[in-house]
């Protein structure tokens, strides 16, 4: 009777044995470094489909990276450190919340800075442009779309120029975001004698990332270690996507912060595999009067820095707070910090896309609306394109403006990067870009949600169950 039970051929005893091989691994290796809801998930696959399961794993599963790529990571980061530990002390009032990003991610908040928001998409290709052509020492490019298209060739014509002038330029851009481009871009580069990288290649056997879907979604473009943009743009056309017209917020900024930017570029290169560079220059006298701070996070850092950035703020509003993110896949806890926020009093709005490029992230997102909703929380849905800024607004104090989405990816598989300020003048530019905003959303209702049908009630639930891995 026992015998009638068992697998009848080696291959299959062999097979059997592999799938119950295959859910012990799952236990030892999803359960140290997960979210208790991400790890149910990952077991609850790993026990019903442990083959399909574990090569899926192989790709996209892991959370941290293979050895080697840590090593280079830890010994770019402590460079960084020294870096950043040699800055000229700075005059900006040291808050509770600048201690706070200090303590998490390691830039001091820095004084003397001028910094104008850039919102037309071609306007600010323009002022790219226009900077890079003035490059006299060193030109540094970062991002995750890199295209070969009118706007990036346009970017590596004015790159080629600079570097045939004797000026310095190293480029880097995601392999993954720009794998359509990426051997033509890199031709492009490497005839024009730029230094140039595709980075994190997955390849955990010879010290690239460890998940095909690890990326660098940073956007950094460093001209002389002086002037530098960061946001939410990258070097492609506006409508790259059939039927998608991108939104976007980037930063201009002169003084010690663009400096830092450059200071983040190199750490980068570095811990990428990239030949040693030179580091910026400490920036000299400051010129302006905005005080702001950098927040890099990602999985090389030991802690989830813009997770734990987004919840204190979160916490500590006490009027209203905007989150802006054409992506917002909330985890328990920031789920919860939104209705605690939105029950205690505090104005809460999510600023959404209703055009989006990502239409299961889309589902997923919207499975949790029946709760925003009750607790009182404004969702609105931009309806003049996809708006794929990324900024927080607290309190009519503090803003955050970057690269980082309110999703599982930006919080712990993608590297990220922000500014922080408390400058007056700066939140109330950005109040008036997301005034702005608002002026082109349509607000959901509560009664208008309760209607939707039946179908798309159903596809919420099932992408709900993937939204710790998106």
């Amino acid at each position: 009777m026992i015998e009638l039970s068992l697998p009848h051929s080696e291959w299959a005893l062999a097979y059997f044995i592999l799938e119950w091989v295959l859910r012990l691994a799952f236990i030892v290796l999803v359960l140290p470094h997960r979210s208790p809801t991400a790890a149910r998930i990952w077991l609850l696959f790993g026990f019903l489909a442990p083959v399909p399961a574990a090569v899926i794993y192989a790709l996209i599963g892991r959370v941290r990276n293979p050895r080697r790529r840590q090593e280079r990571e830890r010994g770019a980061a402590q460079k960084l450190a020294e870096w950043l530990a040699d800055m000229p002390a700075s005059a900006c009032p040291h808050s509770p919340l600048a201690r706070f990003v200090t303590d998490v991610g390691g830039n001091p908040p820095a004084a003397g800075n001028t910094i104008r928001l850039l919102t037309d998409y071609e306007g600010t290709v323009d002022a790219i442009v226009e900077a890079i052509e003035k490059a006299r020492r060193q030109v540094r490019v970062m991002t995750y779309i890199l295209a070969d298209d009118a706007v990036g060739r346009r970017v590596i014509a004015a790159l080629a120029q600079a570097r045939a002038r004797g000026v310095s330029v190293q480029v880097m851009f995601d392999a993954f975001g720009s794998r359509p481009w990426r051997k033509a871009v890199l031709a492009r580069l490497r005839e024009a004698d730029i230094e140039a990288r595709a980075c994190n290649i997955y390849s955990p056997l010879a010290g690239g990332t460890g998940r095909l879907d690890r990326r660098n979604h940073r956007k950094i473009y460093v001209i002389d270690d002086a002037l530098g943009f960061m946001g939410s743009q990258n070097l492609v056309s506006r409508e790259f996507r059939k039927g998608v017209v991108n939104h976007e917020v980037m930063m201009r900024i002169e003084g010690p912060l663009a400096a830092e930017l450059a200071a983040q570029f190199v750490s980068d290169w570095i811990a990428d595999g990239g030949s040693a560079q030179s580091w910026p220059r400490h920036p000299g006298k400051p010129e302006g009067g905005a005080c702001a701070q950098l927040l890099a996070s990602g999985p090389e850092q030991p802690v989830e820095a813009y997770t734990l950035l987004l919840s204190r703020l979160l916490h500590e509003a006490r009027r209203s707070i905007l989150i802006a993110s054409p992506y917002t896949v909330l985890d328990e806890g920031l789920q919860l910090a939104v209705v605690t926020a939105a029950m205690r009093g505090v104005e809460v709005t999510l600023l959404v896309s209703e055009v989006v490029d990502q239409p299961l992230v889309r589902l997923a997102q919207e499975a949790g609306y029946d709760a925003l909703l009750a607790a009182g929380v404004s969702i609105r849905e931009f309806s003049a394109g996809l708006l794929h800024a990324k900024y927080v607004l607290v309190d009519a104090k503090t803003a955050v403006v970057g690269t980082s989405n309110a999703d599982i990816r930006s919080f712990q598989i993608n590297s990220e990067i922000s500014v922080i300020s408390e400058d007056k003048a700066l939140v109330r530019a950005m109040e008036q870009v997301a005034q702005a905003h608002l002026g082109c959303c349509d607000e959901i209702r509560p009664e208008q949600w309760a209607a939707r049908p039946l179908r798309r009630r159903m596809l919420q639930k099932v992408a709900a169950l993937a939204g710790p891995l998106l």
